[in-house]
């Protein structure tokens, strides 16, 4: 389990972190994006750069800190 993280003036995020594959080779350079469902206009959209390995951490204020808690809609955007 990952640790919560407060900053200033910002909500509570968790670390959030994962793989994408695309038949089972790493989407290396694809962005993940995170679209809350029942949030104001100005939510965090948490986002993460998907490296050579497939890896990626979500960032919603500060790098590699994580996304708030909620339901989301993610998006992916792969130029390959």
């Amino acid at each position: 389990a990952g640790v919560a993280s407060v900053l200033a003036g910002h909500p509570v995020v968790t670390p959030a972190v994962g793989k994408l594959l695309v038949n089972g080779r790493p989407a290396a350079g694809a962005t993940v994006t995170l679209h809350p469902t029942a949030a104001p206009p100005d939510a965090p959209r948490p986002t993460g750069q998907v490296r050579a390995d497939g890896s990626f951490q979500l960032t919603s204020y500060a790098t590699g800190d994580g996304a708030p808690p909620g339901d989301y809609r993610v998006t992916v955007t792969w130029l390959a």
